[in-house]
């Protein structure tokens, strides 16, 4: 009769052992599943942010070199324009000169 109480002790706490041990196990199981599952999201969000990012900065380069064109080309149509003037007060400089050098 001892013999049996202590079988029956023992089992149930082997049991109850035993549920416990499985029920941690389930946890860390689901908790891995999820966190797995959560990386797995994050590292496609993260690839989505890097193409964002690379193709904002190569929208900004081709701006970058569009404004630099125009800018040239602005500077290149004063440079013409600033020459021009200078040709023309040179030429009226000379003319004034050689008006008061006749008189």
């Amino acid at each position: 009769m001892t013999l049996t109480i202590v079988i029956t002790i023992t089992g149930s706490i082997f049991s109850l052992l035993f549920i416990v041990i499985g029920y941690f196990l389930k946890t860390v199981h689901n908790d891995v599943r999820i966190n797995t599952s959560d990386n797995g999201k994050l590292k496609g969000k993260v690839e989505l942010l890097e193409q964002k990012s690379s193709s904002d900065l190569k929208l900004m380069q081709e701006m970058t070199q569009m404004e630099l064109r125009t800018m040239a080309s602005s500077i290149s149509i004063l440079s013409a324009n600033v020459n021009s003037l200078v040709m023309v007060l040179a030429k009226q400089n000379i003319i004034t000169k050689s008006n008061d050098i006749h008189e």
